[in-house]
């Protein structure tokens, strides 16, 4: 029980809600009023009509403050809109403001809306049970004046107390969907993408101004609802790239109802907007579609010149700082390439492994700044060589180079090789301790083998290492080809 709900229950906290208990009595007490008009007079002491229901439609759905003020309002509206200043008047006017005032005393004792108005109604019904048998004359038609009216009040009573609760819930569901336009509104007002609700007939629903700001179009949210989206549709199918493919991409996604996201859309003016299309269902049933457009220029941008600077830097990885040609990865990962290219095509891959002939030499004689760059000298000589776009030179490390030749068998490598070797001489750079010569000089290891499944691409470097060491040991300056070749 709550004792709060006592007819004269009043605090200050309680003022909003009795000033809307007020209100309801008077629309009540008029209702009943109204009500009145359309009585049916079954005797001349007894006045039929369904006032009360009034009184107690207010006191089950808006408290008792709201049931006594609109049966004092009947009450007086008895008197006065018949006109009868005599007893029979005054117990009916006093009958309703009896009823007011039980019902305001039934309704905190009941917390169940239906049950608390049926007592209230048995409550009435005993009240009115009493007026009219003290009005009647004649009691010998008592008993069918009253089951009469008895009838006629419940059921009028019942179909009152649902036409009620349907205006209650109408309203309360209208609220509650006022609400959520509203929560929906900001939500959308608030994001930092372009959205756009449209109806199964394509009409709009929603949308938001980040929208209108990304499409360029001067329509507000507001100025958007209920116009067609494909007239929207038209009127911004000019910013896309490629008109005619966006437009027949959207309709086929309306007409599949396929389910769509994060598809790229590249406009005319360099910007690229990533959209979602969902279809909205209610159950089985489409009911709309969503869009949502986010401006993803930025972001493209940004992925490439970090993939940019990602293939830069695998460059980088990849290349030697000293004389800018490939490293000891970068040829590593290209061996391994070619000799499964080599096994799966059963053809010959040939290696020259190249060292400059006692460098060490050189560099204590004229300095490691001379010898810097004798090694650019050596590594633009064998660039040069490789004349094939497959022909691969590579630095291995310290004064020692390397060059892959596909599809090259060991005729070819050995003349490769020994071309390098004359060049090399040929350019020239002074090396007056050397053994080999007045200048710099190389030796060449050559190996060429066809790769087969049992053997590891190790072994070419193997090979080729060991003719190298014979091309050292036997003078330098030449170029031995490994046994087997």
């Amino acid at each position: 029980m709550n004792r709060k709900e006592y007819l004269f229950a009043w605090s200050p906290e309680e003022l909003n809600r009795r000033s809307v208990q007020w209100g309801a009595g008077f629309v009540m007490g008029l209702l009943g009023a109204v009500l009145m008009l359309f009585s049916i007079r079954v005797s001349p002491e007894v006045i039929l009509d369904l006032r009360h229901v009034a009184i107690l439609l207010a006191a089950a759905f808006f408290g008792g403050w709201a049931s006594v003020i609109s049966s004092l309002m009947i009450g007086a509206a008895r008197i006065v809109l018949f006109w009868q200043w005599d007893a029979v008047s005054y117990r009916a006017a006093a009958s309703m403001v009896l009823i007011g005032l039980l019902c305001a005393w039934i309704r905190p004792w009941i917390n169940r809306r239906l049950p608390r108005y049926l007592a209230m109604n048995v409550g009435a019904s005993l009240i009115l049970f009493a007026v009219l048998y003290i009005n009647v004359s004649d009691h010998s038609e008592f008993a069918t004046l009253y089951v009469y009216h008895f009838s006629f009040s419940v059921i009028g009573s019942l179909l009152g107390y649902a036409a009620m609760s349907y205006m209650i819930r109408s309203n309360r569901s209208f609220y509650v969907l006022s609400q959520r336009t509203s929560q929906l509104r900001a939500l959308l007002g608030n994001l930092n993408s372009g959205v756009l609700v449209e109806d199964i007939h394509r009409r709009i629903l929603h949308s938001n101004a980040k929208l209108a700001e990304m499409l360029g179009i001067p329509y507000s949210p507001a100025q958007l609802e209920g116009m067609d989206g494909r007239r929207l549709l038209r009127e911004t199918s000019d910013l896309v790239e490629d008109e005619g493919r966006f437009t027949a991409s959207i309709d086929k996604l309306v007409r599949e109802r396929a389910k769509r996201l994060n598809e790229e859309v590249l406009l005319k003016d360099g910007r690229t907007f990533e959209t979602d299309y969902i279809p909205i269902y209610d159950g089985i049933s489409l009911v709309g579609h969503l869009w949502n457009i986010r401006d993803i220029t930025i972001r493209k941008q940004t992925m490439r010149k970090l993939e940019e600077a990602n293939k830069r830097l695998e460059s980088l990885s990849h290349r030697d700082g000293l004389t800018d040609i490939p490293n000891r990865r970068a040829y590593d990962e290209r061996l391994e390439q070619e000799w499964a290219s080599s096994q799966r095509k059963k053809e010959p891959l040939s290696l020259l492994l190249i060292d400059i002939d006692q460098f060490k030499l050189y560099n204590d004689t004229y300095g490691h700044q001379a010898g810097d760059e004798c090694l650019r000298a050596v590594a633009r000589e064998l660039q040069a060589q490789c004349k094939r776009p497959a022909d691969f030179a590579a630095r291995y490390g310290g004064e020692e180079f390397a060059v892959l030749l596909p599809d090259t068998d060991a005729g070819g490598a050995l003349r490769v090789a020994e071309q390098i070797r004359q060049e090399v001489y040929k350019l020239g750079i002074p090396h007056s301790l050397s053994s080999a010569g007045g200048y710099v000089s190389v030796s060449i290891g050559a190996c060429t083998r066809i790769a087969s499944p049992d053997e590891r691409p190790a072994l070419l470097f193997e090979l080729a290492d060991q003719a190298l060491y014979e091309a050292k040991k036997n003078g330098r300056n030449r170029v031995v080809q490994a046994m087997g070749s």
